[in-house]
């Protein structure tokens, strides 16, 4: 089910679903997601909450770790890879960009490991998309299948559309449907 983000903030009703916020560049995903965990916190729920923060560091005004937007990943188990490159910004060529972009799976799939040894009730992934790059959908949905809550974002949208022949962006956006697909609520800005 689609629909638009201000029925969202209504954190109770996200207790038991599978939520997904998605859009383009610029388009508030982050900032939400960091409402939605300030709620969840709110309501005590911290000791029950991992956040998965795939982000890279800003470049511009692209990217940005949910960290940037509030306080409440303080609160929280908070997993951040030791860096999230941003490979269609970065790379300069096709080989680089694909380079970046496992490098980024390999850093990110260290988190996800992590989580997966020791899951947590509710689980929030920042810039998810970012793992879909090069890394297997089915690492993320696993960690969805063990959490009883997930709330997620990711980049959906035409910003990114050249990656110098790298297939990163089409392979991004081929995932992001599937996993749309998977979810209860897909939240589009």
């Amino acid at each position: 089910m689609s629909m638009y983000a201000g029925s969202l903030l209504n954190v109770k009703n996200l207790l038991g679903r599978r939520t997904l916020i998605v859009g383009d560049i610029g388009s508030g995903k982050t900032r939400l997601t960091a409402r939605v965990l300030e709620e969840f916190v709110k309501m005590e729920l911290d000791d029950y909450i991992t956040v998965i923060d795939m982000a890279p560091e800003p470049v511009g005004n692209i990217g940005g770790k949910l960290c940037i937007y509030t306080t409440a990943t303080s609160r929280v188990r908070y997993l951040v890879p030791e860096i999230v490159y941003t490979p269609r910004l970065s790379g300069k060529s096709k080989d680089e960009i694909i380079t970046l972009a496992v490098r980024n799976a390999m850093n990110i799939k260290s988190c996800i490991l992590e989580y997966l040894q020791a899951p947590s009730p509710i689980l929030i992934l920042n810039d998810l998309s970012m793992y879909l790059h090069a890394g297997d959908l089915v690492d993320i949905i696993e960690c969805i299948e063990v959490a009883n809550t997930f709330v997620g974002n990711g980049y959906y949208g035409t910003f990114f559309s050249e990656d110098y022949g790298s297939g990163i962006s089409v392979r991004e956006r081929v995932l992001m449907e599937c996993l749309m697909r998977f979810m209860d609520s897909v939240y589009r800005l």
